[in-house]
């Protein structure tokens, strides 16, 4: 079938439990068999990087702006009941603190002023020859990103790609500026300063950049001091640094605030887009399947921008036709079963 694959993505959207080829095979009164969902999955390339990034390309293009950004973060995608493979196996969750079995995926989003686009997304293997990190993955798309001529400004990222090997990267080679919060024992000098001193020891006050060097890093930085509120009203302190000499503390925080997009993204992808509910076995499955989640998340934004409606809310408006139809499907099969019985006592 010509437009299969098109078919699977909207499938996923309305997906509430399992997303698996039975399940869309019933979708179809079983004029599709699950098996071509299987080879679609396992034999095709339809969803791949490849196509990711030509289903994305005019969306890129036509959003383009010197003021985008583009962010890189990392998530798990749980898969406790699927076996380890190339692409599943044991990572360390930090929201969670312990161990957890799934798919660690790394994700390039790019953040315009009109949508949010996952340009491209790399899975983290521990096995092989394919044997990668997040930080050799980041690099990878960051220069995958680079290539295909994405405008951008500045590389947005969470503690752990803040790697002085990254900024340099970032800086000399792809000619971009970073921004990166900063574990508090890193080591900085600020101007006038002759010694490095931990960032913690510092007495650096809130709304003010301050010029520095950081150990290890060659060119000139800015440091900033902000303080998060938590949950339990206790504050935090976050330290940002930046390449960029011309943003000032509102300037820097608000683009760092834009990080938060790709949090959104990996919420709206699990709970929407049914990225985690497909019970596969093989990595090529798997990563077709999350793929083509990947691109039912760009058909929400889409949706979001045409009818101005979260994600959440056009999920919800899905759920609700679907209710309905149900509801209409047990008055029908109601109706029926009364005149079965009115038949019978005819007849008895």
């Amino acid at each position: 079938m010509e437009n299969l694959d098109e078919m699977y993505v909207d499938f996923l959207l309305t997906a509430n439990k399992q997303a698996s080829g039975k399940a869309f095979s019933r979708v179809f009164d079983g004029k599709i068999a699950h098996d071509q969902i299987t080879r679609l999955l396992n034999k095709s390339d339809v969803f791949s990087s490849a196509n990711l990034w030509k289903a994305v390309k005019p969306l890129c293009r036509e959003a383009a702006d010197e003021n985008n950004c583009l962010i890189f973060d990392d998530s798990l995608i749980e898969k406790p009941d699927t076996s380890e493979n190339e692409v599943v196996m044991y990572h360390y969750d930090h929201a969670k603190k312990r161990f957890m079995k799934g798919i660690c995926m790394v994700t390039a989003l790019y953040h315009t002023q009109i949508l949010d686009i996952p340009v491209s997304v790399e899975a983290v293997s521990k096995q092989g020859e394919d044997k990668t990190n997040k930080h050799e993955i980041f690099l990878r798309l960051l220069e995958q990103c680079v290539h295909n001529q994405l405008v951008f400004k500045h590389v947005l990222g969470d503690i752990w790609y803040g790697s002085t090997k990254n900024m340099t990267l970032v800086t000399e080679n792809f000619k971009k500026d970073f921004i990166f919060p900063l574990k508090s024992n890193r080591r900085v000098k600020l101007a006038g300063s002759r010694f490095y001193t931990a960032i913690c020891d510092l007495e650096l006050e809130a709304g003010r950049v301050y010029a520095a060097k950081l150990k290890g890093f060659e060119k000139q930085i800015y440091l900033a001091r902000y303080e998060v509120k938590n949950d339990n009203d206790n504050p935090s302190v976050l330290y940002l640094v930046t390449s960029d000499g011309k943003l000032d503390w509102n300037c820097l925080l608000t683009c760092y605030q834009k990080r938060w997009q790709v949090e959104l993204f990996h919420r709206s992808v699990k709970q929407n887009a049914a990225i985690a509910k497909a019970p596969l076995r093989t990595a090529k499955s798997l990563m077709s399947h999350c793929y083509a989640a990947i691109q039912a998340f760009i058909k929400m934004e889409l949706l979001r921008i045409k009818h101005s409606l979260a994600h959440d809310s056009i999920k919800e408006l899905i759920r609700y036709v679907s209710n309905q139809a149900s509801y209409a499907a047990i008055q029908n099969l109601s109706t029926l079963q009364n005149i079965a019985y009115v038949q019978l006592n005819l007849f008895a």
